[in-house]
């Protein structure tokens, strides 16, 4: 049936497959499975590899759980985006520390 955007949603039990084309997870089909590295070339394993992420800062941050007087956090989110550096900047200037 027709789903009101012009794709036909198909019932649920065509969905899953009944068949005998899947065999079944043994123990001894399981004991012979292998990693993806060792079964597929590299560069079908390039196309999955995650990149570094963000690099790593010289002062690494900690993360830690902090209660703030709702007026002071609607004080800083108000500024938009960057509102906890501009919190722990606020701290550093209040503990007197220079940058």
């Amino acid at each position: 049936m027709p789903n009101g955007k012009g794709v036909s949603e198909a019932p649920v039990e065509y969905l899953v497959d009944d068949d005998d084309d899947t065999p079944e997870l043994t123990a001894e089909r399981a004991a012979r499975l292998r990693p993806a590295r060792d079964v597929f070339p590299e560069y079908v394993l390039a196309q999955f590899k995650r990149s570094p992420g963000r690099p790593r800062s010289p002062s690494a941050k900690k993360q830690v759980t902090l209660r703030l007087d709702a007026e002071i956090l609607d004080y800083f989110r108000a500024g938009g985006d960057g509102w906890q550096s501009r919190i722990n900047r606020a701290l550093r200037q209040a503990a007197g520390f220079t940058d």
